[in-house]
């Protein structure tokens, strides 16, 4: 496909999604919208591409939304991105007028690794399922010195993810982090040398990438609805998630490479 605001790559399993607009800090606006869920679209249809790592072009992971488009059309962010037949598969309750990546990436059934490699702010970073960072990552979530409440999902995501403490704190004062603070609090599963960023997030989403689709998308469905579930209503769907792979040939495929002391060959079925 021919983007204007995002790149695409495609590395065996792994496809990687570049936001390219590097002169507004790969801000996002309806055009690099519509263009990275139609590109989730076209992966969910692909049975090979198992893993989505997603990064930018320049400085920035993510600059937030861009507000110059915000001013120019005088409303939310959220009213301003087109409807897209990806959002047709979110489940109905989850459906309203506020559009977010953190509806998106939660229900699609692929895991989504963010490259953090420079400045990450607003709650993109917090959407993806996995979060390395540069050593050369700041982080901020400066809705409030925006005269804001919080947006894109992180009102619900920084919680869960920090805690509700260090998430008022960071969403009260509007504060930038570095690196070791986002590891050392939890936003991030580990922070590496800028040139070894994406290496080593490639050499994570291959790992992810071997192992059974079908599982890998059970593993996240039940685990997100898990935060939102007593223990008994989410142990009943983590029993009917697991009785389900039972199913599969991976399962079959994994019982056999395990007898026979091999690495499995997982097929997706």
């Amino acid at each position: 496909m021919d983007y204007k605001k995002i790149i695409v790559e495609r590395d065996g399993g792994v496809v990687v999604i570049k936001m390219n607009n590097p002169e507004r800090m790969n801000a996002s606006d309806p055009e690099m919208n519509r263009e990275m869920y139609g590109e989730l679209e076209r992966i969910e249809a692909d049975p090979d591409s198992r893993v989505v790592v997603l990064t930018g072009v320049g400085k920035a992971f993510s600059g937030g939304y861009d507000m110059s488009v915000m001013k120019a059309e005088g409303r939310e962010p959220a009213q301003t991105v087109k409807d897209h037949p990806y959002w047709a598969r979110i489940d109905p309750s989850a459906r309203r007028p506020f559009r977010s990546h953190a509806l998106g990436f939660r229900y699609f059934d692929r895991p989504i690794i963010a490259a953090v490699n420079g400045y990450a702010i607003g709650g993109l970073c917090l959407a993806s399922d996995i979060r390395i960072a540069s050593e050369n990552a700041k982080f901020c979530f400066m809705y409030t010195k925006r005269g804001l409440s919080p947006a894109e999902g992180s009102s619900y995501l920084l919680p869960h993810i920090v805690g509700i403490s260090k998430a008022l704190e960071l969403a009260f004062t509007g504060d930038m982090i570095d690196g070791k603070e986002a590891e050392r609090i939890g936003l991030v599963s580990k922070v590496v040398p800028h040139e070894q960023l994406m290496p080593v997030t490639m050499e994570l989403a291959h790992r992810i990438a071997r192992n059974p689709p079908v599982a890998i998308g059970l593993t996240k469905y039940v685990m997100y609805k898990a935060l939102q579930m007593s223990i008994e209503d989410s142990m009943a769907l983590q029993n009917e998630a697991h009785n389900a792979s039972t199913l599969t040939e991976d399962h079959k495929e994994g019982v056999r490479a395990y007898a026979e002391k091999r690495e499995p060959r997982f097929q997706g079925r």
